[in-house]
């Protein structure tokens, strides 16, 4: 869903999406605008850029919503930002230096976020940081079986699934740039 979404926005909208994220109630949540900071709603089926839905005055790269339904998003080398699920407002935010990045544990419902230096863990109840990796990523993601995987950056040709350890071991080597990755959802048409 969310390269077909980037296509059709980019091709049709003109506004430059970053995150893409689905809402529990199924309408997608896009980011984009001159800044990247305008959120954007369209339903299952898309729908026209008109107004945003909010305007923040930071950019937002990655969107995900936590175990609790909190929204948090990266703001592409500042910092992690929760924002309010109704108003889209940010709440508070967190550290520096954070990139464009994040992926929450479906175990721990920790929070793995790129930074400069590598990965960091965000743990949401006790708002602290620990560094986790030094291998520098694009996108990060769990895998069903609870596994973080990522795409390699700068050079973004490479797949790596993260040990316990942080270390990272390639899972696949790409001629071509990617730049994301994503897991099919249990019960959806990329299921496994």
């Amino acid at each position: 869903l969310d390269q077909r979404w980037r296509r059709v926005v980019v091709r049709h909208a003109g506004i430059g999406p970053l995150a893409i994220l689905v809402t529990p109630d199924r309408s997608v949540l896009v980011s984009g605008g001159a800044n990247r900071g305008q959120l954007y709603r369209f339903n299952e089926t898309g729908g026209q850029v008109l107004n945003p839905i909010a305007s923040l005055a930071e950019p937002i790269f990655d969107l995900a919503y936590d175990r609790d339904g909190q929204l948090w998003a990266t703001s592409g080398g500042g910092s992690l930002l929760q924002l309010d699920a109704a108003s889209y407002a940010i709440v508070p935010h967190y550290g520096e230096s954070l990139t464009q990045a994040l992926a929450v544990d479906p175990a721990t419902g920790r929070i793995y976020v790129s930074s400069g230096d590598g990965v960091e863990i965000f743990d949401p109840v006790k708002q602290a940081f620990t560094h986790f990796s030094d291998y520098r990523v694009d996108d990060l993601a769990f895998s069903p079986s609870g596994e973080l995987w990522a795409t390699s950056w700068p050079y973004r040709g490479d797949v790596v699934k993260f040990d316990a350890q942080g270390r990272p071991h390639t899972q696949l080597r790409l001629t071509d740039a990617a730049d994301s990755l994503v897991f099919g959802k249990a019960g959806t048409a990329l299921d496994g």
